[in-house]
């Protein structure tokens, strides 16, 4: 609560310091404001509290107001003025906080769709209607000369600029002090980067800003000389020294302007005003969305490096290929390779049809040729040959892939080798069939032949839902337990939850001591986790160095205490082998059941969770919202 007052009485600070600039550092001399600081101070301080603080920081702005304004207007005046300020900033808080959970998301810089909410919200709702209450109280209480619509035009745009070119900074460097998002400090480069764009971009400001625009010279000095640094670190760094270029760059204008400097200073004050404001708000939120779309991108082309990472090491071959008649295809990983004996360059381009030999049956060819002419899934057995002319026998897999406006783009295609499976079956049928036409004086031994194969077919059953590494359960025996519990919980009103265990910097340990630590490792990471389970609890692995617990009967807080006990668990027990140890950690996600949620939805959302806890430093935990969306499938 302290520390809410004190963050209070700084806004309400920061507010009176934003009104003293504005009026004495930013207003040309007939009393027209290029932009006006303190309202942006408000409106971060809204988007970063909680709503039940509001009134406290809203009191606090209310004082500075008065403060600021009594020397010039009466008590009533700038009481009135505040509520009209405060007013503003509320509907643009509460405005930007709705329309960005109709989206379920928080409000982020990095959203170049949250940019254009706050732009339309701060741009034509919030500061024209406030315009309209700053106008009457100039028109009706001091009697101003100035016309009405003059008088709403001037405190719209003013407003409205300040916010745009403000808010965002000052936002992004109160959530910085306040919540510390940042557990890491810049690396030197990325100082010495920063520096340097800010070392230009003053240096471009100073020439472009100074500069007589009626001169030879001009076009030398032209403003969008001030872009090169903004935009630069904008496209390569992140949000907050992007917004701190493009906040000193649009007061640097302001301030220019004001004092009769630059190139918006050669006409009326109306006209040089208007030119400083659009040009500072077309140059913060052309760096605001060239940051954010940078970002998307960089967060895109991430979330493609891990998928394509997963197909890469997935066991089973993987072919793409295109929708066109002839399907040429298009991509196959290492796995299809090592099952078909073709290489890469051989397969890329080809029809696919190489898959098809003699041995194939016809049926299965003809439901395939339907499935790719019909665009539906497709899956069979068939037999075919591999490149050095042996035969096997796959597992064929095919489903199409289309694009968001629903045009089919793609197949693709998943061949798993089961001819040592088809072997062991037909074995056993040889087998079954020998004990039918057995003799009655081999009862004995046929009976005991029998217990022998109902062994061989629950160890087999056992591998199937097994994971051989670790002696745990696999995907398809968790997503096989999974859809039963979920089910038990949903008819008796029970809790249920997902938990993704994945281990921190795996990678680091295979690269350092060899896989076959990496496999000790693994079997240790599982019987410490399985130690401080109960006994309802279902541990798997789901793949690689990640597991997941499917959990009942715990709700939100109990989830988080499990987590906890596991992360210390891991955390505070050594690994150790031939004498040596090191210290393991492990980032865990949760997810609880929503109504009719899929089992598969459930484990994304705890996996979407799983990396904001990677990205939040790891050895932590990180629960999903229950009406968070998930994000891509990887189930």
């Amino acid at each position: 609560m302290f520390r809410t007052v004190l963050f209070c009485v700084f806004i309400g600070l920061l507010y009176y310091a934003g009104a003293y600039i504005g009026v004495h550092y930013a207003a040309l001399p007939d009393g027209i404001v290029v932009l006006w600081p303190p309202n942006a101070a408000l409106l971060a301080a809204f988007l970063l509290l909680r709503w039940q603080q509001w009134p406290l920081a809203a009191v606090c702005v209310l004082i500075a107001e008065i403060a600021a304004d009594v020397p010039v207007f009466t008590v009533l005046e700038a009481t009135l003025f505040g509520l009209i300020n405060i007013t503003e900033c509320t509907i643009a808080a509460t405005l930007i906080t709705a329309l960005n959970r109709l989206r379920s998301q928080s409000h982020s810089w990095q959203s170049p769709q949250s940019i254009l909410i706050f732009l339309i919200t701060v741009g034509a709702i919030a500061s024209p209607l406030a315009a309209i209450g700053g106008a009457t109280v100039y028109t009706v209480l001091i009697g101003a000369e100035t016309p009405f619509l003059s008088l709403w035009r001037l405190w719209w745009v003013g407003d409205s600029t300040g916010l745009i070119v403000l808010t965002p900074f000052l936002h992004m460097f109160m959530t910085f002090i306040r919540e510390q998002r940042y557990t890491h400090r810049p690396s030197g480069r990325n100082t010495l980067e920063v520096t340097a764009a800010f070392v230009v971009t003053m240096g471009a400001c100073a020439l472009v800003f100074t500069s007589d625009m009626n001169t030879e010279s001009f076009l030398a000095t032209t403003p969008f000389l001030v872009l090169a640094g903004p935009l630069w670190i904008a496209a390569r760094r992140p949000a907050l020294p992007a917004a701190f270029l493009s906040a000193t760059v649009a007061l640097y204008a302001a301030f220019s302007t004001a004092h009769g400097l630059g190139p918006f200073s050669g006409s009326t004050p109306t006209y040089n005003a208007l030119m400083a404001q659009e040009f500072t708000v077309l140059f913060t939120l052309a760096v605001l969305f060239t940051n954010s779309m940078m970002a998307q991108k960089r967060r895109h082309e991430a979330s493609l490096r891990i998928h394509r990472s997963a197909i890469e090491a997935a066991a089973d071959g993987i072919l793409i290929f295109d929708a066109r008649d002839d399907h040429p295809i298009r991509y196959c990983n290492p796995s299809f390779s090592r099952i078909t004996g073709y290489e890469k360059g051989e397969v890329l381009g080809e029809t696919g049809r190489f898959l098809i030999t003699e041995e194939t049956d016809r049926a299965v060819i003809a439901q395939i040729e339907n499935a790719l002419r019909h665009s539906r899934p497709f899956q069979s057995d068939l037999l075919s040959r591999k490149k050095d002319g042996s035969q096997y026998c796959a597992q064929l897999s095919i489903d199409p892939v289309h694009n968001d406006e629903g045009r089919l783009t793609h197949f693709v295609g998943v061949i798993r080798d089961i001819t040592v499976s088809v072997r062991q079956n037909r074995q056993l049928e040889e087998a079954l069939e020998q004990v039918r036409l057995s003799n009655a004086h081999l009862e004995e031994l046929v009976s005991q032949r029998t217990k022998e194969l109902e062994r061989a077919n629950k160890r087999l059953k056992t591998m199937a839902m097994t994971d051989e590494l670790t002696d745990i359960p696999n995907r398809r025996k968790l997503l096989e337990h999974g859809n039963k519990e979920m089910a038990r919980c949903q008819r008796q009103g029970e809790h249920f939850a997902a938990l993704v265990l994945d281990i921190d910097h795996f990678k680091t340990i295979n690269d350092d001591y060899g896989h076959e630590i990496g496999d000790q490792a693994l079997r240790w990471f599982v019987s410490v986790v399985q130690s401080e389970l109960r006994a309802m609890d279902f541990m798997g692995r789901w793949g690689g160095e990640e597991f997941l617990i499917l959990t009942s009967g715990n709700d939100e807080q109990d989830l988080e205490t499990m987590a906890d006990r596991l992360l210390r668990a891991v955390s505070e027990t050594p690994f150790t082998w031939d004498g040596q140890s090191i210290r393991i950690t492990t980032s865990i996600g949760g997810a609880l059941y929503s109504d009719h949620e899929a089992l598969e939805t459930l484990i994304q959302r705890a996996d979407d969770a799983l990396y904001r806890a990677k990205d939040g430093g790891r050895n932590r935990f990180e629960c999903a919202q229950r009406d968070e969306q998930p994000g891509p499938q990887l189930v």
